[in-house]
């Protein structure tokens, strides 16, 4: 299995703040792309697809984030599943939202990998 590079979509542009972008895994091992955008907080909500997708995906999840945690980018993992009947706890949501404001306001970037 090869894993392709994929760029997060942009789905908010700051105008004196950073930018938030979505993508899917394979955009999460984009390193290049992320250190280029300024991004410092991946949010990874779906840390189950190491299980799914198999020991290649995961030495070559491993190996970007190491390179990303090099370079102080961070992730916060938030075990949600894909389904109607997910319950989403307020605190944590809170939680996150406060980061996200944060990172924005010192003009760097966050990328949501679902």
């Amino acid at each position: 299995m090869q894993i392709l590079i994929a760029v997060p979509s942009l789905v908010w542009e700051g105008t004196a703040a950073g930018n938030v972008y979505l993508g899917g895994y394979k955009a999460a091992l984009n390193v290049d792309f992320l250190l280029e955008s300024r991004v410092v907080l991946v949010a990874n909500a779906a840390p189950g697809l190491r299980k799914v997708l198999g020991p290649r995906y995961a030495a070559s999840r491993r190996k970007a984030w190491d390179k990303l945690k090099e370079r102080g980018v961070e992730e916060l993992e938030v075990d949600w599943e894909d389904r109607p009947s997910q319950k989403l706890e307020a605190e944590l949501i809170g939680d996150v939202v406060t980061r996200i404001r944060m990172i924005l306001m010192k003009g760097a970037s966050f990328s949501l990998t679902p």
